[in-house]
């Protein structure tokens, strides 16, 4: 047929190390693997498939980031893009995710019809610095339709400390 697609896009173990070149003092590993199917039409393209983080290490010890492991997986359907699996563990603690993008058209359209996406955190440190830092626990969500975002949740912050001249310096 005229103007046919039948394309494969592989990322096969893209290493995150690259990212420490915008940040000398980050200590970053793990990988993106994942491919993506684009068949159908120039006009009318059929994209499907998933990209994963796996392995994924991150320490920037300027901010009290030290995220142990860390994991995503996305899938990209033609009109839903599905979050299965997001995890970051640190020290003490992890947040983790699932939920759904839904689309009224294509998903590279930007269309939104419906997205939930719930976080589960379980003594999860977002920083853990000696001038600044905090433990969140609970369940929050984020969803809602097109232009009505929501953002709900039960969330128990324990602990937060700042230091403010560290913060303002």
């Amino acid at each position: 047929p005229k103007d046919s697609l039948d394309v494969k896009l592989t990322v096969d173990r893209f290493p995150l190390a690259v990212l420490q070149s915008f940040d000398k003092n980050a200590e970053i590993s793990g990988y993106l693997q994942g491919g993506i199917n684009v068949k159908g039409t120039v006009e009318a393209p059929d994209p499907k498939g998933n990209l994963e983080l796996k392995e994924a290490f991150i320490r920037i010890r300027e901010y009290g980031i030290d995220y142990r492991d860390m994991a995503f997986n996305i899938e990209f359907l033609r009109d839903e893009v599905r979050l299965d699996t997001f995890r970051i563990v640190t020290s003490d603690g992890r947040v983790t995710a699932k939920g759904t993008v839904d689309f009224n058209s294509d998903f590279y359209k930007g269309d939104i019809s419906q997205s939930q996406i719930n976080f589960k955190f379980d003594d999860f440190n977002p920083f853990d610095h000696r001038q600044f830092n905090m433990q969140v626990s609970g369940d929050a969500s984020i969803g809602g339709k097109k232009g009505e975002v929501v953002f709900d949740g039960d969330l128990n912050i324990p602990k937060t400390e700042i230091y403010l001249p560290a913060i303002f310096n």
